[in-house]
């Protein structure tokens, strides 16, 4: 499953492609994506406990392709520079959206693009009504992203010391 926008293909997390990342084999990976995998992957928030979890959602919820992580590669010069993903199907209509890019791709308005088509792409499911994001209250380069996404602050995250923004659908 894949989604474009301007600069950016999301591509949605396949099984393959979580363990090539495991492994840490970049040529696998590259390989199953046609882009780059930079000397810097992964990404701060892209951890193995979040990759193992992921490989063992998708094996649970296998007909959920598209509601748990996408890769994010630039078109131009095809390289991987983020992740962005849902933590599953909606929940009492509010689906909630994460994303994390290599340090390389910040200031380029990457994580808002690649957000912006992941929340379409949620609102474009009936289900969804609302979509949330939560985030340390002093992530700056997180916050604006959300802002530019015209999210608003909904209080406090449930996930250790976070804040937590949302949108509804328009």
């Amino acid at each position: 499953m894949r989604l474009s926008t301007g600069r950016l293909d999301l591509t949605a997390c396949t099984p393959a492609m979580v363990r090539a990342d495991l492994a840490l084999d970049r040529a696998a990976l590259a390989a199953l994506l046609a882009a780059r995998v930079p000397e810097a992957w992964p990404p701060d928030l892209w951890s193995e406990a979040a990759l193992r979890h992921l490989l063992m959602w998708m094996a649970s919820e296998p007909s959920d392709a598209g509601w748990g992580a996408w890769y994010v590669t630039r078109r131009d010069e095809p390289m991987l520079v983020g992740t962005v993903g849902l933590k599953g199907r909606p929940r009492d209509g509010t689906a909630e959206i994460g994303y994390t890019f290599v340090a390389e791709a910040h200031g380029n308005g990457f994580a808002t693009e690649a957000a912006r088509a992941l929340v379409e792409w949620a609102f474009a499911h009936p289900e969804v009504r609302r979509v949330c994001a939560q985030t340390q209250p002093d992530h700056g380069p997180s916050l604006r992203v959300m802002q530019r996404l015209g999210f608003s602050y909904a209080g406090p995250g449930s996930e250790g010391d976070t804040v937590c923004y949302h949108v509804y659908r328009a």
